[in-house]
């Protein structure tokens, strides 16, 4: 009896032994699945984006029970400073049968959790089995930066052909990071990016067309926003005065995804006299000007500064030189 229960207890030993051998053996083959991510590369204030997180690069291992990805929790890092998660906005796709919902108990991660039904032939097998979706709303008042997205931290099950166990467990780090720029809205975008000279950072347009009235600039700059409003230094450029756009106007557009006036001074390269036309007497006051070294207004300096360098000197008047000539 005693020889027995020692035959019993060694058999037990040994296939305890096994079993951490083929356990320990599985557990350090990983998984080389990865991620990727998709949306747009440059949002603006006030934007939704759609995100998406796809798996990618399934190992396909055919097998007498099943195949490829069994489960998975994908995990979705975003700037929860710049982005807020639009609600109801999730929406997953996974293979027949599977269970899927979203985590967002944790502020700044949302992520996919998906179960399979327990079919064994209903791995995912294809690049796409596995992916989700969400809509972010870019902050009104986030800062015009870069910002990131990220995923890692995967982990499921999937069958391994070299296991005894139909399946193993993973924890795989599949990782993915990329960059969403966010930006102010453009709210004037030039049609013809060679007659106009936009400074985003210090809200200036320089234009090169002379004699532009309201309705002539509103057809050369696609203008997203509300109405649009331009104000000279005591009155109103309307599209019913026709008056033209003087040198040093304040142009105006009410932006209404952010709420917000974006605000732009007017500058016509060559405009001296500040009368909205660009002829041969501003030339005469550019070379009076620069000849006798006389102060101007900024917004006469900004006209005279046709090289754009900080200084009216005699290559800005060369330059408004041969632009008269060619007229």
């Amino acid at each position: 009896m005693k020889i027995k229960k020692k035959i019993i207890s060694v058999l037990l030993l040994l296939s305890v032994a096994f079993t951490a051998f083929v356990f320990v053996g599985n557990a350090e083959e990983k998984s080389d699945f990865s991620v990727s991510l998709s949306f747009p590369e440059i949002a603006e204030q006030g934007d939704r984006i759609d995100v998406t997180v796809t798996v990618t690069d399934i190992t396909y291992v055919p097998f007498e029970y099943g195949q490829g990805i069994l489960g998975a929790s994908v995990y979705l890092y975003y700037d929860c400073d710049a982005l807020s998660p639009v609600d109801e906005s999730f929406s997953a796709v996974t293979p027949s049968g599977w269970d899927s919902f979203e985590g967002t108990s944790q502020r700044g991660v949302w992520a996919l959790h998906s179960v399979f039904d327990g079919v064994l032939s209903n791995g995912a097998v294809n690049d796409g089995d596995l992916s989700f979706t969400v809509s972010f709303d870019v902050d009104k008042t986030a800062t015009p930066s870069d910002v990131y997205l990220t995923v890692n931290n995967c982990e499921g099950a999937e069958y391994s052909e070299k296991s005894l166990a139909y399946f193993q467990s993973f924890n795989a780090s599949a990782y993915c990071k990329e960059k969403l720029t966010i930006i102010e809205p453009r709210i004037l975008i030039p049609k013809d990016e060679s007659t106009f000279d936009i400074d985003r950072e210090n809200f200036i347009i320089y234009s090169e067309l002379p004699s532009l009235d309201y309705a002539s600039f509103s057809e050369l700059f696609s203008i997203i926003g509300g109405d649009m409003t331009i104000k000279a230094f005591d009155y109103e450029v309307t599209a019913e005065n026709g008056m033209n756009i003087p040198n040093g106007a304040v142009i105006s557009v009410y932006h209404k995804n952010t709420g917000r006036t974006f605000t732009y001074t007017y500058y016509l390269l060559g405009d001296c006299d500040c009368n909205g036309d660009v002829n041969v007497s501003d030339l005469v006051s550019l070379k009076y000007t620069i000849v006798k070294r006389i102060p101007v207004e900024d917004h006469v300096l900004f006209s005279m500064d046709l090289e754009k360098d900080g200084a009216v000197r005699i290559a800005d008047y060369l330059r408004l030189k041969m632009r008269i000539a060619s007229k």
